[in-house]
């Protein structure tokens, strides 16, 4: 009916902590936000009131004028949608206050991958959203939970969607479905005690085409293991090869003067393939046009 979706999230899940205030729970809480503008049939924009984009608009405008230096980050209606995210964990928080749950909930801040490079700036990661490169892939989380975990505490250990699933039954305190098949790491002794989880191999696999034009968006997996990071182009069956640690821009592909470290990275690779079955690519459509007809 053209009504703006996140404030009925919100109170949706403010309802659901009331509703099971006195059990454990479970809230996975997503607010859509920030994402694609997204518009009426009479043009006018869903992903944020208003009144809030005008806010940033006259902000950003200000800031231009005195100079400011915005590093990419100058769309209103993006900076609205982050405004709304806000709105909504605050929300969140509140009523976790209310209940008296705050000190016993464990809060997990995160997102699902980079932004789009046409609406913010993911510098100094290079590429953005569908893209395996540190722009794409690289988010930041935030745990909460006072008394448990000191405020202001950092690390930089990476972790991947895959632990959720083993770091969430562990502190409910259930069982996995089938322990032998959970590929993610229980992360509750890196969030609440600081503990390493040890190296691993992370391995992302993106086997379709999304923007032909654009080879970043082409077929390819990645695997990270500590600060190596592997990418496999599908289509010319090609290699880059970087050091997180010293490049984390991915600007200095070192895959022709670290044959060692390569060959390592290739066979810890090979081995997520197998491990995974996954498909390595997927043919394109030859009468793909790139636009509708």
């Amino acid at each position: 009916d053209g009504a703006y979706l996140p404030p009925y999230i919100r109170k949706a899940g403010v309802e659901f902590l009331e509703r099971h205030q006195k059990e454990r729970f479970f809230l996975y809480f997503s607010t859509y936000l920030p994402h694609d503008e997204i518009k009426n049939e009479d043009g006018a924009t869903l992903d944020a009131p208003k009144d809030v984009i005008a806010k940033y608009e006259h902000k950003i405008a200000a800031m231009e004028r005195e100079g400011k230096d915005l590093h990419g980050h100058t769309n209103p209606v993006y900076a609205a949608m982050i405004e709304e995210t806000d709105r909504s964990v605050g929300a969140i928080i509140d009523k976790l206050d209310e209940l008296n749950l705050r000190k016993n909930t464990l809060v997990l801040f995160i997102s699902d991958n980079g932004g789009l490079d046409k609406y913010t700036s993911q510098k100094p990661l290079r590429g953005d959203k569908i893209t395996l490169y540190e722009g794409g892939i690289r988010v930041p989380m935030i745990a909460s939970m006072p008394g448990q975990i000191a405020a202001g505490e950092t690390s930089a250990e990476p972790v991947s969607g895959i632990d959720f699933y083993p770091t969430i039954c562990t502190f409910m305190g259930v069982k996995a479905t089938d322990p032998k098949k959970v590929d993610g790491e229980d992360l509750t002794k890196l969030i609440f005690s600081g503990k390493s989880l040890g190296e691993r191999n992370l391995f992302w696999n993106f086997p379709s085409y999304n923007r032909p034009s654009d080879p970043a968006r082409c077929p390819r997996s990645v695997l990270r293991r500590g600060d190596w990071k592997i990418h496999h182009r599908y289509e010319d069956n090609g290699y880059e090869l970087y050091n997180l640690k010293e490049d984390i821009g991915e600007t200095k592909d070192l895959s022709k003067t670290q044959p060692k470290i390569l060959a390592v990275m290739l066979r810890e690779l090979e081995a997520c393939y197998d491990r995974f079955d996954a498909v390595k690519t997927l043919p394109a459509n030859p009468a793909y046009q790139g636009k509708a007809k």
